[in-house]
């Protein structure tokens, strides 16, 4: 067999493991599984100690910013690898070392405060390195054919964690105590890191990446050209849905479902069935014909679709205390997200060029969660004094149709670049 161009297309195909989906879906089930453990805990505690909602809105934002952040490591990561460990494993072991203070720190701490966010905060640094470095693996080695099937595992993993995170850690938490829940959780951070060496790793050298692709060239064609700011700002709008964080803030805040051990069983519950029922609809599309994936009509109906699955929260705001309602609308939510961020993810893999393909990955990726977390959120509460918490969710509308003037040129050149940067100046050896 001739040897194929290092990091092509070609090569990643010739290297494809059809495991590779399953470690990476076990990857991110216990990530999926500490994340909301954490993220739980977090607005549980809030919640307790009276944290206005908009200061809770603002914590969310400001705990995000390893998110905004770690295209920066993985850039580290894609240009500087650690000799035969390689680009990714060595950056991800680190990371996991982290986790160890974060979570000892965040057991010790129990008041609201700039040291108990800074234990949290060390927590998503540790993250950053782990997930970024483990997000640049998935884009090495997978070719574009495999990314929906890649990507529909990852999220599929991440949201069966979730279910189980987010049943355990509001029923457990409060019942045995938060240390033991803690420690549990910080026990998953540890044990995500250790799946990423299931994965293999393309060897490369760092006099490979400095002579056949210069980090200068690389960034020149890839931002000189408009596929990437077009996917920027696309993603951008496009993700700045805020009812995965609002209806948490809701039901936790103004329910003050924080208050009773029955009341946090039922959250438990209703969000260890929404990121099942999100799972499925990660499941869904990497089955999808690849064509699809690529459809300006897809994309526009799947809009129309997202928001009309969101109206049911309209009825829960004029009835709150209706329990099955509050089922039915996260329900439905939780599919339009697993269906949403698969497809973000598969399109955000197309677009990555090789050695810096962990840089751009994460860029855009964190494009998506300062959309996800920050602008999304803070456009919503904006509001909330005048229409409501839940329904102040509809302002973000605009933002999804604008969306769409960049998503359709977009498209067409993923189609005439068959879904990838052209990168005619890089000729890696043979």
């Amino acid at each position: 067999m001739t040897q194929a161009v290092i990091l092509s297309q070609e090569q990643k195909a010739q290297n494809w493991s059809r495991e590779n989906p399953w470690y990476v879906g076990l990857f991110y089930f216990f990530q999926g599984f500490y994340m909301v453990g954490v993220f739980i805990y977090v607005l549980t505690m809030m919640a307790d100690w009276g944290v206005p909602a908009p200061t809770q809105a603002s914590v969310v934002a400001f705990l995000g910013l390893p998110l905004y952040l770690k295209m920066f490591p993985s850039l580290l990561s894609d240009r500087v690898p650690i000799g035969r460990w390689g680009r990714r494993k060595p950056y991800i072991f680190i990371g996991g070392l982290l986790y160890i203070p974060g979570f000892a720190l965040l057991i010790a701490i129990r008041e609201f405060g700039t040291a108990w966010l800074g234990a949290i905060l060390l927590i998503l640094v540790a993250w950053m390195f782990v997930d970024s470095m483990l997000d640049a693996l998935t884009v090495d080695i997978t070719p574009n054919e495999k990314v929906s099937q890649m990507q529909s595992s990852a999220w599929g993993g991440r949201q069966f964690g979730y279910a189980l995170g987010g049943l355990l850690t509001p029923i457990l938490g409060p019942r045995l105590g938060w240390t033991p829940m803690l420690v549990t959780i910080g026990a998953g951070a540890i044990m995500q890191s250790g799946t990423a060496f299931l994965l293999g790793e393309t060897p490369i050298s760092r006099e490979t990446l400095q002579q056949e692709m210069p980090v200068r060239e690389v960034f020149r064609s890839t931002f000189g050209r408009p596929q990437v700011w077009l996917a920027i700002f696309f993603i951008l709008l496009f993700s700045a849905r805020g009812i995965d964080r609002i209806f948490n803030i809701y039901l936790l805040t103004e329910l003050g479902w924080n208050n009773s051990p029955d009341t946090m069983r039922t959250y438990g519950i209703l969000t260890a069935v929404s990121t099942l029922v999100s799972a499925l609809g990660a499941l869904l599309v990497g089955r999808l014909p690849s064509k699809w994936l690529t459809s300006f009509k897809f994309y526009a109906v799947f809009l129309l679709v997202i928001w009309v699955l969101a109206t049911p929260w309209l009825l829960v705001n004029r009835f709150p205390e209706n329990i099955p309602l509050i089922y039915g609308a996260q329900i439905l939510s939780g599919f339009s997200a697993g269906v949403h961020m698969t497809l973000m993810l598969a399109l955000t893999m197309r677009i990555c060029p090789k050695s810096i393909e962990g840089f751009t990955f994460a860029l855009l990726t964190s494009v998506r969660s300062l959309a996800l977390n920050a602008i999304g959120p803070k456009t919503a509460t904006a509001f909330s004094a005048q229409l409501g918490l839940l329904p102040s969710i509809f302002t973000l509308i605009p933002y999804a149709l604008v969306s769409l003037v960049f998503l359709y040129p977009l498209l067409n050149q993923m189609k005439q670049g068959n879904g990838a940067i052209r990168e005619k100046h890089l000729l890696a050896s043979q």
